[in-house]
């Protein structure tokens, strides 16, 4: 459907909507897996929201690519994405845009260990997801710190538990079997939804 609509907006020369069907097939590949099809609509989405100076559609393109990129763990090249596409929203003050750069920027910094920075963007987009009164986003985002605080928490544990052993236990303790139910493992995180 997206396709035909594309192939409709081309003869007629509607590039704005043309736009919208690349960025509608991004977010369609994106959720089959192909993200290489995805990123691919996502740029020509882009370019054509640059050439038009459509600052919603760029900052919507720019999140999406964003979210491209973290899945496939690419985090410095999804921070960019994420970066521009907030900038652009703050400046549209799209409150729903805002948060989903917010939540998304605070996965990348979970996952790179800088909790203080994942924790202050969570908060942000917390209190713009509960001002729009999307609290099922708010409660996800809630979950998030949740899981911030408890890996905090674990952390402050291991790092007193180790001051209180000798030279030897630590050493011990670095060589010991991991217990599964306390796995330091990355656990993936949702990107925030895509947008059109």
């Amino acid at each position: 459907m997206h396709e035909k609509a594309l192939v409709v907006n081309k003869e007629r020369g509607r590039r704005e909507g043309m736009a919208g069907n690349y960025c509608n097939l991004g977010i369609l590949y994106s959720t089959r897996g192909e993200l290489d099809r995805a990123e691919e609509m996502h740029e020509k989405a882009l370019d054509i929201e640059e050439e038009l100076g459509r600052k919603e559609g760029m900052a919507s393109n720019y999140g999406n690519l964003g979210n491209i990129y973290s899945t496939r763990g690419e985090l410095d090249r999804a921070e960019e994405m994420y970066e521009k596409a907030l900038v652009l929203n703050k400046e549209l003050d799209r409150k729903e845009g805002l948060a989903n750069n917010y939540g998304n920027l605070g996965n990348i910094y979970n996952t790179r260990g800088e909790l203080d920075r994942a924790e202050e963007m969570h908060e942000k987009a917390l209190v713009l997801y509960l001002e729009m009164g999307t609290q099922h986003m708010a409660d996800k985002v809630q979950g998030w710190l949740d899981g911030l605080e408890n890996d905090s928490e674990r952390e402050d544990m291991k790092s007193s538990e180790a001051n209180e052993l000798g030279e030897s236990a630590k050493a011990e303790a670095v060589t010991a079997e991991p217990d599964p139910e306390e796995s330091d493992e990355e656990k993936p995180q949702d990107n925030l939804d895509a947008e059109t």
